[in-house]
């Protein structure tokens, strides 16, 4: 299946910015088309920000017909996690950290970010009863968030190679088929977080599971892997093992009574059900 006008995503203007499907939002990238401006997102003129900590910078150069805003936010080590940094956005204390899990996966209602093993359990639960919601069918709405998740069995052995476990974006704005995201990212030396841009049709090459996928192997490559005794495995067999194993969930903001902190053991009956079933 292929979508038409993609090129949004694949070119950058007279600039140097991609734009979102509507015309609503630019973001400046390099010629990898990676975005090059920390915290910062070009919006058109007249259209609303609702958020407080994104400050209008007038003095800012920014493509005609837009202005620029920057994230004004708490930013600092802790701020560069993706997940406490999404979880911030979604408690409206952007930047501040807390010890308490914030998401929840909406469909099966289980608790994000407690440890690894139960995040995966999260993807073993919906790719047996919901896998057309998962990958390049994952849609969050703003005020959510994508999760590219590794479903891995975390308690087998040989223990699991160097490998990013998770990456979390925090969904901004919308504009047509686009999400518009802000995301921290622990593997890079930040000085703000990035604003990124994916496709929401499932046809399309640039929806966050395809480019997150593409960036994690892409990152991967050059490495070599040892598992247990086992030589140096192949990059084939890596992707394989591993990287074919990633998938991309939504998560929301938890609607439960009890709370849960990291790595403790407080839930939900019905979540507590959940994990039962996929252990």
């Amino acid at each position: 299946m292929s979508v038409k006008n993609d090129n949004k995503y694949d070119l950058r203007d007279s600039f140097g910015c991609i734009t979102s499907q509507g015309g609503l939002y630019k973001i400046h990238v390099n010629k990898q088309l990676n975005s090059d401006r920390p915290g910062v997102i070009y919006v058109k003129k007249d259209h609303p920000v609702q958020y407080s900590f994104l400050r209008r910078v007038k003095s800012a150069p920014s493509p005609s017909g837009y202005s620029c805003y920057q994230y004004a936010g708490e930013w600092n080590k802790k701020s560069n996690d993706c997940l406490d940094f999404a979880e911030s956005l979604a408690n409206n204390q952007p930047g501040i950290a807390s010890d308490e899990c914030t998401f929840s996966e909406p469909i099966t209602n289980m608790i994000f970010g407690d440890d690894d093993q139960s995040n995966a359990d999260i993807v073993s639960a919906l790719k047996t009863n919901h896998s057309h919601q998962i990958d390049d069918y994952a849609k969050p709405d703003i005020g959510q968030s994508y999760a590219f998740v590794l479903h891995h069995k975390y308690t087998s052995s040989p223990k699991l190679p160097d490998i990013v476990p998770f990456h979390i974006a925090y969904v901004m704005f919308q504009d047509g088929t686009t999400n518009i995201t802000l995301e921290a990212n622990a593997g890079a030396n930040l000085t703000n977080p990035l604003f990124d841009m994916y496709d929401t049709r499932k046809g399309s090459k640039n929806t966050f599971h395809k480019v997150a996928k593409a960036i994690y192997t892409a990152g991967y490559a050059e490495r070599k892997y040892q598992i247990g005794d086992k030589d140096y495995i192949s990059q084939d067999e890596y992707n394989k093992k591993y990287m074919d194993n990633y998938a991309t969930i939504v998560l929301g903001k938890k609607q439960l009574s009890a709370a849960k902190t990291r790595g403790g053991n407080i839930a939900s009956t019905q979540s507590k059900k959940i994990l039962n079933k996929v252990k």
